[in-house]
Parts: C-alpha cells; structure tokens; sequence
C-alpha cells in the first residue's frame, strides 16, 4: 500500500519508517528499495484486505494523479463490518479502481457490489500485443475536449479479446474511454447491473 497512518496522518513509506495500517491497526514496515515502488508491508504476513494487491508502477502512477486525501480511502460496511480500502474515491463518492493484472470475474462483481459507484481504470497495455494492436485502431478512435483522451464505440475491434470476455461477462459495458499518453494506453468502463 502507498500509505500508512503516522500520528493519524497519511505518509508514503520512507527507508526504516513505521507506521499503522488504517484498515485493522497493525503495524506496518516501509519497504524501499530498487526493484519495487516503496510501499508500506504488514509487520506480520498478515493482510486485512482481501482485496489488496501489489501495486506497479501504472497503478501508482495513476493514483498520482488524484489528491492524496481520495487515495487508499477506506471504506467500511457498517452492516457486515467488512472493510475495504478504495484506490481513488471522489469527494462525490466515486470510487475509481485501477487494474493492471487480471481480475477474476466473481471478485470483479464483488467489488462492484461493495462499491456501487464506480468505475475501473484497466490497462489497455498489459501484454507484449496491446499496444500495436491500440495503433492499429487508431482511425476508429474519435476525439474528446482534452488532449490524450479519445473514445471509441466498438471496442471489441482492438481490445485483446480475452480481455473484453472478462470484462464482460455479467454486466453491459456502456463506454470505452480510452487514454493515450506516450506508450500508456488505458480504457475506463463505465459498467451497470442488469437489476
């Protein structure tokens, strides 16, 4: 995780720090080093989040982007006591997920049921053959307001297709919002129950 509690205050790991996990209270260590992004590690092999992953540097690069105050919030179920801790969630109550790896579907939907508003961040570059694929389909993408956004209404011509059947596989995609910054391409779904 990037942050830990210090004297109540959210701080990113630093070499030799101690800090507290605002999920369940355990201490946590800083780990710092070369080959991974610093990030905060449980004392014991313990993780309170079922849902917490290890996060690369597309990941973290992208919760950069938000203020630190709606990064790792957590979140509670005051009916079940479960807690999760949200990658982004809004002052509006948004919650954004970033995904990098695959994410089996029954966990996808538990978190969209757990969440309600949200959307995911997915990266649309993750295997040797995306981001060709990305250019390729470059004259099917249409402009947006800001530089570096685009959308597209068919997806399903570019994305690798195993990628597409994960995503959707119980819920409807409503759009495809795709980001192109450098070599970073990432698409947003925008997803709702079939209720």
């Amino acid at each position: 995780m990037k942050y830990a509690l210090i004297h109540g205050k959210k701080t990113e790991a630093t070499k030799g720090a101690k800090g507290f996990c605002q999920a369940c209270g355990s201490e946590l260590i800083a780990k710092c080093g070369e080959y991974r992004i610093d990030h905060w590690a449980h004392k014991s092999k313990r993780n309170c989040d079922q849902w917490w992953e290890n996060e690369t540097p597309w990941h973290r690069s992208w919760k950069n982007n938000f203020p630190i105050e709606w990064q790792e919030v957590l979140l509670p179920d005051e009916q079940t006591g479960e807690k999760h801790i949200a990658d982004v969630r809004t002052t509006d109550c948004l919650v954004i997920e970033f995904q990098h790896s695959r994410i089996d579907p029954q966990e996808r939907n538990k978190r969209e049921e757990f969440y309600q508003a949200m959307v995911w961040v997915v990266d649309g570059t993750r295997l040797k053959r995306d981001y060709p694929r990305f250019r390729k389909a470059k004259n099917n993408f249409y402009d947006s307001d800001q530089q570096g956004i685009f959308f597209v209404d068919y997806p399903e011509a570019f994305l690798n297709p195993s990628l597409l059947k994960t995503w959707d596989a119980t819920l409807t995609i409503l759009s495809f919002i795709i980001f192109c910054f450098f070599k970073i391409c990432s698409f947003i779904i925008f997803r709702i129950f079939l209720v």
